[in-house]
């Protein structure tokens, strides 16, 4: 079966025919995901970590579940793709040269964070990332991470915010080759600029994501295209040119077989419709997406329904405009009672963590205060020996004083002993010797 673009086919084919490793071409083949229909995307990323686990590749693998984690993103699945991401990141700090890995994995835990509403987390990561690929010096990774910035700003309602990122991602390097793989970004600013009433730098900025999309052989970033060039089309007062635009994003959103994307493009074309007042067309794209919906097991979202209630009212169906207002009312039942329950457990999530952080807290404080008591008595210990050893090492000075000044009071007594007694015996001597002279006198 020929696919959608010449490059996939080539890879195709060069996969089929290899008797030797398959996972180069099973690896090109996922990075062509944005042109691959979702189950060939999703089995390709499969096969290549069968091999890599039987190769015991540990980085194949992290790489395979990246492309996984990516598919699942663009399937709308962002709680699988976030459980993906954010376990194999983990995994990935513990193996020699993953940081290409672990930063392409965090990519994709942004982008389900994004999809999840959970923007402050999803911003913080984004500026986390950001520091990350300026360390590292990687500029691929620092244009993903300034333009998942600016859309979570467009997802806050705050364009100025989310152009002043954008432009600041468009103008990060002078290397223009580098921007043939973000045409996502182009169309970001495109959009905004269209939005903003800056028509010529919009349709300049989107003419180059056309090129850019066309080289790649990207087909999600052509029908992006395609859908926004339908609205120049329509300023213009073209709308056959913007209906043949619409037609081809959603023919090809239907080949890539993503719900979301072609809820997306079924909306838009709906919607054009509405704006024409061909209401009969509006609605059957409406039922169109609803059959999509249906098959998909996508619930479709209170707009859909309300734009149809719209269309019966505006070409007088007034029974069926009757039904599609119960149909959502039921639904913005269902929806509140939904959100309810989701505020409860919510609440009590916050109420069972902050009950738990009052326990951790009251024992770190019962922790602290006994570290207090055993360091007072430590110290009072230490005090009570210093004190003990002061008094004893005073005590034997005192002793050691106290015996030299015996022994120098009997050193001077014995000396005066002496001197007195020697005194005594050169007297007598002194006497004796006289008394033989006297003898001697007399004898001669």
């Amino acid at each position: 079966m020929k696919s959608q673009t010449y490059l996939v086919d080539s890879l195709r084919r060069h996969l089929l025919s290899e008797r030797g490793d398959k996972l180069p071409d099973l690896f090109a083949l996922c990075w062509q995901g944005e042109s691959l229909p979702a189950d060939s995307f999703l089995s390709y990323a499969r096969k290549a970590k069968e091999i890599s686990e039987r190769k015991s590749d540990r980085l194949g693998i992290l790489q395979s579940d990246f492309f996984i984690a990516r598919r699942f993103n663009y399937e709308g699945k962002a709680d699988s793709a976030l459980t993906v991401a954010v376990s194999d990141m983990q995994r990935a700090t513990g193996v020699n040269g993953s940081i290409n890995i672990y930063h392409l994995l965090w990519w994709q835990k942004i982008v389900a964070l994004t999809k999840l509403r959970r923007v402050e987390e999803s911003l913080d990561e984004c500026y986390h990332l950001l520091e990350s690929g300026e360390k590292y010096n990687d500029i691929r990774i620092q244009l993903i991470a300034l333009t998942n910035i600016g859309v979570n700003y467009n997802v806050l309602r705050n364009r100025k915010e989310a152009v002043n990122w954008f432009n600041k991602a468009y103008h990060l390097t002078k290397d223009t080759s580098v921007y043939k793989n973000f045409p996502l970004l182009l169309i970001n600013l495109a959009t905004c600029d269209f939005l903003d009433n800056k028509l010529d730098s919009s349709e300049n900025l989107l003419n180059k994501a056309f090129e850019y999309a066309s080289q790649n052989q990207s087909l999600r970033g052509e029908a992006d295209c395609f859908t926004l060039k339908a609205q120049f089309y329509s300023v213009q007062g073209k709308p056959d040119s913007a209906e043949q635009m619409l037609r081809r994003a959603v023919s090809i959103q239907k080949k890539l077989g993503y719900i979301q994307f072609i809820l997306v493009g079924l909306d838009a074309l709906q919607s054009f419709y509405g704006t024409q007042r061909n209401y009969k067309k509006a609605i059957a794209y409406i039922r169109e997406a609803e059959d999509y919906s249906s098959q998909f097991h996508e619930p479709l979202s209170l707009s859909f329904y309300q734009d149809l209630a719209g269309y019966y009212q505006q070409s007088g169906s007034y029974k069926e405009y009757a039904e599609t207002m119960d149909i959502l009312m039921q639904l913005k039942d269902s929806m509140y009672q939904k959100s309810r329950a989701e505020d409860l457990a919510r609440f009590e999530a916050q109420y069972e963590l902050s009950h738990k952080e009052a326990f951790i807290s009251k024992q770190k404080l019962e922790l602290l205060h006994k570290n207090l008591w055993i360091a007072g008595i430590i110290f009072i210990a230490i005090l009570i020996l210093t004190i003990t050893y002061l008094l004893f090492r005073r005590n034997r000075q005192r002793h050691v004083i106290a015996l030299k000044q015996a022994e120098e009071s009997e050193r001077k007594r014995i000396a005066a002993d002496l001197h007195d007694n020697i005194g005594a015996y050169a007297s007598a001597i002194s006497a004796g010797i006289d008394e033989i002279e006297d003898k001697r006198l007399v004898t001669d």
